[in-house]
């Protein structure tokens, strides 16, 4: 049996809340944590039900940046270091007079979080090598939110972080739209995609990516993967489902990665 304890998620206690984060359409804040070390770390917070506007589900999109941040370490991708992060009532006390201590005080228990990145920038940076291998694996994943106004990415100068994965395989959209397991990113998505101004052109290849899904992806890691999602965050038939279209994700890798080659060229 493969030991995976390498991706797991780390775990941390929220203690001070130091502001909101940023535009993210989640409204996620910053807060200082406690490591179990006891190491204090600044920590990019999503919540599972952040009371915005927007009519998502966020408690499933909560699973999803989980699950697609440990996806990505497992191919290679370069992620933020990722946590679950503890929400408890000494935190709610402390937090009870600022603007987002309602929001807080509502998702008690475990939340999901990303550390801070220092001197980076959230832009389109980055080459064909940077690139390709994040536009395959949103395409394996179906993931259609990575677009170039919004790229969720993080520049650090020599490296390019994926972030937010919070629509990684929608699929409470997928009965209205007609994805399945076995549908192709298709070439809308592609041209939207973030990456498609860099790799324009420039012949890249998306086989790596493609063929470690088929390699890594498999069922004793999303078993544990699965295992990895906190039970509160949404009921066991929708993570089912979200798994069990990642799982057959594997039998397109030839065609999607060929659709890749033969739209970007």
């Amino acid at each position: 049996m493969e030991d995976f304890s390498s991706l797991a998620p780390q775990r941390f206690i929220a203690r001070e809340l130091q502001g909101v984060a940023g535009r993210g359409q989640s409204a996620p804040l910053f807060v200082r944590c406690r490591s179990a070390s006891g190491a204090q770390i600044s920590v990019v917070l999503k919540l599972r039900d952040p009371r915005v506007p927007d009519h998502r589900p966020w408690n499933l999109c909560l699973v999803r940046d989980l699950v697609g941040a440990v996806i990505a370490r497992r191919l290679g991708l370069n992620v933020p270091t990722y946590a679950i992060v503890e929400v408890d009532q000494s935190f709610i006390r402390a937090t009870a007079r600022h603007s987002s201590g309602p929001r807080i005080a509502a998702n008690p228990g475990p939340n999901f979080g990303t550390v801070r990145l220092d001197a980076v920038s959230e832009s389109i940076d980055g080459g064909v090598h940077d690139w390709a291998p994040v536009l395959a694996f949103d395409a394996l994943g179906f993931n259609a939110d990575r677009k170039g106004a919004n790229p969720n990415t993080l520049w650090s100068g020599k490296a390019l972080f994926v972030i937010d994965h919070g629509m990684l395989a929608p699929t409470w959209t997928f009965h209205i739209d007609g994805t399945t397991a076995a549908s192709l990113y298709g070439p809308t998505n592609i041209h939207l995609h973030a990456s498609f101004p860099v790799l324009k052109g420039k012949g890249a290849a998306y086989l790596e990516i493609a063929s470690a899904w088929a390699e890594r992806i498999t069922l004793e890691f999303i078993s544990w993967l699965r295992a990895q999602v906190p039970a509160s965050w949404a009921s066991a038939g929708e993570v089912d489902e979200l798994f069990q279209f990642l799982g057959a994700r594997a039998g397109i890798i030839v065609q999607q990665e060929a659709e890749l080659r033969g739209v970007v060229r």
